[in-house]
C-alpha cells in the first residue's frame, strides 16, 4: 500500500490479539501471535499503537496525541505506524486466519545458563592460547571439528529453546539450516525477546554455551580438531554485524535500541543525512565506549591467536614497546581517518546541495531559452495549459473549453513592462514559460518588490481581485503566455468561482509558493493551505499581536514591513515572506514580545485549528514545523510539555 494514502486516508486499528513483553527501560517487544510478527517499541510507540484500538485513521490520532500532549517525535510516530502495518499489528481490514503453529518443547530456567556462560566464554578464550596447543591443518582433521562445531550450533540452538519455553515463551518452525557454512539445527526463538532482561541474557547465553564447551574441551583432548571451533568461536565474539556479544552489552547496559530506529520505511528517515542524525541522537554514550572497547580487546585476540596458531617462537609481541608504538599510531590514524571522512561527508552534502539547485536554476533556464509556442495551438495543448495553472484549473471542465477558445499566444523579449501602477489592466496573461517580476509603490510613494510570476500563474488580475492594489508587472525573462481580455476574464472566471478564490490563486498562490515555509510542499498541500488562509491588512503602527497573550494564529509576512518589539527596544524587522506566531501552532505559548506593523502590511494567517488540521494530512508539512519549532526554541518541541492546549 501507499505509504502517503496509508498515513492520510486508510482507517487503520489495532489487531486484538496483539501482545507486550516485559520492559528493559522503557524497551519492550510486542508481538501478534497470528501472523507470527514481533515489533521493538517504546512505551511513547506503544502509546500511538493503542490510540488505534478502536478504528481510526492516522492523522485523526496525530490530532488527539496533539491536543492530548502524548504524541512522540513525528519522525518516529510515522514510523512506528508503518512498520506496525508492515508487520500486521495496524490493519485496514479484520484478518480471520489461526495463530502460528508453536513447537512443544521442555523448560528450564534462565540462570544457570548465564552464571555458567561467563566461566565457559573466559575458559573458551583462554584455551585458544593453551601452551602447546598447535592448529592442526590435515583435511579429515578439520572436518571432524567442523562437524563437531555445527553440532554445538544445534545443541546450542536446544538450549535456548528450552531458556525460552522456561520463560513462558515458545518456539517455532525448527529446521535444518542446510544452505550455510555450518549447516545446524535451528528454531525461531524471537519469542525470548518477551522476557525480562535476565531471561533474555539465559537465551543469549544458552545459545553460545555449547560451542564455548566444546572448544575448551577439544583444546585438551582432540587439540588437532580445535581450530575449526576456534574460528567459530571468535566468529561468534565479534564485535559488529550481529555478534552476541554485542547484543549482550545492550542487554546488560539496558540500552535496547528500538525498531523505530533502524531499518527505517517513512521516508523523512531514509536520507543518509537523516540516518546520521538519527544515529547519534539514538546512540547511548555507555553503550558507544564499551562497545569500542570491546572492539579493541577482540581486536587484540584474533592478533594473539593468529600469531599463536602461526607458531611465532620469538619474545612476546604484548612485551614489545615498539609493538603498541605501532599500534597507537595506527589507532590515531584510524580515528583521524573517521573524523576526516566526517567532514569530508558533510562538505560533500553541501556542495552537493548547492551543486543541485545550480543545476535546477540552469536547467529552467535552459528550458525557457529553448521554448516556443505555436501562434494557434490546438484545444487540446491549451486545455492542458490551463490544468497546469492553480486559478483555471478551478473551472469545470466546459469552463476551460470556452477559456481555452477565447485565449490568444504572445510572446515578448525580457524587460518588456507588462502593465504598470496607474494603467488599467486590459489583460490578464497565463505565463507558459518565462517569468515576470512585480513590483508595488507603498504609501509614502516608494517602490519596492512584492514577488514574481513564472510558469502557469497569473498578471493582470490583482486589479480585480483587489481594486486598491497597484502593481507593476515587467518581463524578467523572455516570455511565452496566453492573455484573455479582462471582459472574458470576469465572465468565464470571476463569475463562477468569485473574488476570493481569484485571489486566493492568483496572488496569495504565487506569494505562498516562494515563501521558505512553503517553498517544497506539494502543489496540491500548497493549494489546500491557500483556501485556509485569510488576509489581514495592517495600518502602520498597529499591534498584530500582544506581549502576554496566547497565539492561536499563524501568521507569513505578505507586503510591508513588520516589527517586533520587546519593551521599548526594537529586536528584529520581518520583511515578506517571514512568519512567526509558528510555535504556539504546537503547544501553549505566550507571546513575549509585541509585533507590530512598521509600515502599511499585509499578512497571510490560518488558524490554528485549521492548520492542525491540514498539517496532520500532510506528513512533510508537520515535519518542517517541528524543525522550524525545534530551531527556534533551541530544543526539541516534542516530547510536549504538558500544560493545556488551546485550540480555538
Amino acid at each position: 500500500m501507499d505509504p502517503h494514502l496509508l498515513l492520510t486516508a486508510v482507517t487503520l486499528h489495532l489487531a486484538p490479539e496483539v501482545r507486550s513483553g516485559q520492559a528493559v527501560n522503557g524497551v519492550f517487544t510486542v508481538k501478534n501471535p497470528v501472523a507470527h510478527t514481533y515489533l521493538r517499541v517504546t512505551k511513547a510507540d506503544w502509546s500511538v499503537l493503542e490510540q488505534f484500538a478502536q478504528p481510526a485513521k492516522v492523522p485523526d490520532v496525530l490530532r488527539r496525541m496533539l491536543e492530548e500532549r502524548t504524541c512522540p517525535a513525528l519522525r518516529d510516530f510515522y514510523e512506528v505506524v508503518l512498520k506496525a502495518h508492515r508487520e500486521g499489528m495496524l490493519r485496514a481490514e479484520p484478518e480471520d486466519r489461526p495463530a502460528a503453529h508453536a513447537v512443544r518443547w521442555f523448560g528450564v530456567g534462565a540462570g544457570w545458563p548465564v552464571k555458567i556462560g561467563w566461566l565457559a566464554a573466559l575458559a573458551a578464550t583462554a584455551a585458544l592460547f593453551f601452551p602447546g596447543w598447535q592448529p592442526s591443518v590435515d583435511g579429515m582433521d578439520l572436518l571432524k571439528g567442523w562437524g563437531l562445531w555445527c553440532a554445538a550450533l544445534s545443541v546450542g540452538q536446544l538450549l535456548a529453546a528450552a531458556v525460552v519455553t522456561g520463560a513462558e515463551g515458545r518456539v517455532y518452525r525448527p529446521r535444518l539450516r542446510l544452505l550455510t557454512w555450518t549447516p545446524h539445527l535451528a528454531f525461531d526463538l524471537r519469542d525470548g525477546a518477551l522476557g525480562s532482561r535476565g531471561q533474555q541474557l539465559g537465551v543469549l547465553w544458552a545459545a553460545l554455551l555449547p560451542l564455548a564447551l566444546t572448544l575448551s574441551l577439544l583444546v585438551v583432548l582432540r587439540p588437532e580438531w580445535a581450530l575449526p571451533a576456534a574460528v567459530g568461536w571468535i566468529w561468534r565474539l565479534r564485535p559488529v554485524f550481529g555478534g552476541d556479544v554485542a547484543r549482550i552489552v545492550e542487554l546488560m547496559l539496558s540500552r535496547l535500541r528500538p525498531d523505530t530506529k533502524r531499518d527505517y520505511l517513512f521516508y523523512a528517515n531514509r536520507g543518509l543525512y537523516a540516518r546520521r542524525k538519527a544515529a547519534v541522537r539514538s546512540t547511548a554514550p555507555v553503550v558507544a565506549l564499551v562497545s569500542m572497547l570491546y572492539g579493541v580487546v577482540w581486536v587484540a585476540v584474533v592478533a594473539a591467536f593468529a600469531v599463536h596458531a602461526l607458531g611465532y617462537d620469538g619474545a612476546p609481541w604484548w612485551f614489545e614497546t615498539g609493538f603498541w608504538l605501532d599500534a597507537a599510531k595506527l589507532l590515531g590514524l584510524w580515528v583521524g581517518a573517521v573524523l576526516a571522512g566526517l567532514v569530508a561527508l558533510e562538505i560533500a552534502w553541501w556542495c552537493w546541495r548547492r551543486l543541485r539547485a545550480l543545476r535546477n536554476r540552469w536547467r529552467v533556464a535552459f528550458r525557457r531559452r529553448r521554448f516556443e509556442l505555436p501562434a494557434r495551438p490546438d484545444e487540446k495543448a491549451l486545455a492542458a495549459h490551463l490544468l497546469q495553472s492553480p486559478l483555471f484549473r478551478r473551472l469545470a471542465p466546459e469552463q476551460q473549453a470556452e477559456v481555452a477558445r477565447r485565449l490568444v499566444v504572445r510572446h515578448v523579449p525580457a524587460g518588456t513592462l507588462l502593465d504598470d501602477f496607474d494603467e488599467e489592466p486590459t489583460v490578464v496573461g497565463l505565463i507558459v514559460s518565462g517569468e515576470a517580476k512585480q513590483h508595488r509603490r507603498g504609501p509614502t510613494g516608494h517602490i519596492e518588490r512584492v514577488g514574481r510570476v513564472a510558469e502557469y500563474e497569473v498578471f493582470g488580475a490583482h486589479r480585480v481581485a483587489d481594486p486598491k492594489r497597484r502593481v507593476r508587472t515587467r518581463a524578467r525573462t523572455r516570455l511565452w503566455y496566453l492573455v484573455l481580455p479582462i471582459e472574458d476574464f470576469r465572465e468565464l472566471v470571476v463569475t463562477p468561482l468569485g473574488v476570493k478564490a481569484v485571489e486566493q490563486s492568483a496572488v496569495r498562490h504565487p506569494f505562498l509558493r516562494r515563501t521558505s515555509l512553503c517553498a517544497t510542499w506539494h502543489p496540491q498541500a500548497l493549494a489546500r493551505f491557500v483556501q485556509l488562509t485569510t488576509s489581514v491588512e495592517c495600518n502602520e503602527g498597529d499591534v498584530i499581536i500582544r506581549k502576554g497573550e496566547d497565539t492561536l494564529d499563524l501568521f507569513i509576512v505578505q507586503e510591508g514591513r513588520v516589527e517586533v518589539v520587546l519593551g521599548k527596544r526594537r529586536r528584529r524587522v520581518l520583511k515578506p515572506g517571514a512568519f512567526f506566531g509558528e510555535i504556539g501552532l504546537l503547544q501553549n505559548s505566550r507571546i513575549v514580545a509585541d509585533v507590530k506593523a512598521r509600515t502599511a502590511a499585509r499578512c497571510v494567517a490560518i488558524n490554528k485549528r485549521d492548520f492542525l488540521r491540514f498539517m496532520t494530512h500532510n506528513p512533510s508539512v508537520g515535519l518542517q514545523v517541528e524543525r522550524i519549532s525545534s530551531e527556534r526554541l533551541g530544543h526539541p518541541i516534542f516530547p510536549l510539555s504538558r500544560q493545556s492546549f488551546d485550540i480555538r
